[in-house]
């Protein structure tokens, strides 16, 4: 009896955007940031399968989420914008072209980071 290996697609292994990449980094985009418990919010809305907490991403598949959108460069580095909140996400240059997204680059500073820190419902 012969043993067939499964061809390996073309593809794998290969970043892709998906649209719910598309439609959250274009959220974060329109509100030029967002902290790591809003995203977790946010993508916990459309997540593939049922979560633990009911419409909140677990820590870890939020992390790769980010990962994935650092490895594309469609985002910068997270980082901490004010000590009492989570790290904040927001688009690279490059990621506001590579979607088409029709604003400016933002930088968060901590004197906006209140205004922008409003909790997902």
């Amino acid at each position: 009896m012969e043993v067939t290996e499964k061809k390996r697609r073309r593809d794998a292994g290969v970043l892709q955007i998906t649209e719910r990449d598309i439609f959250t980094l274009t959220w974060i985009s329109e509100q030029f940031c967002i902290s790591f418990d809003q995203l977790q919010k946010l993508l916990g809305r459309n997540a593939k399968q049922a979560t633990k907490t009911e419409g909140t991403l677990s820590i870890s598949a939020t992390r790769n989420a980010i990962d994935r959108w650092l490895q594309l460069a469609l985002i910068e580095t997270p980082r901490k914008v004010l000590k009492e909140h989570s790290s904040y996400v927001w688009l690279s240059r490059r990621g506001l072209s590579q979607l088409g997204i029709p604003y400016s680059y933002y930088l968060p500073k901590p004197s906006t980071a209140n205004h922008i820190y409003i909790m997902v419902p």
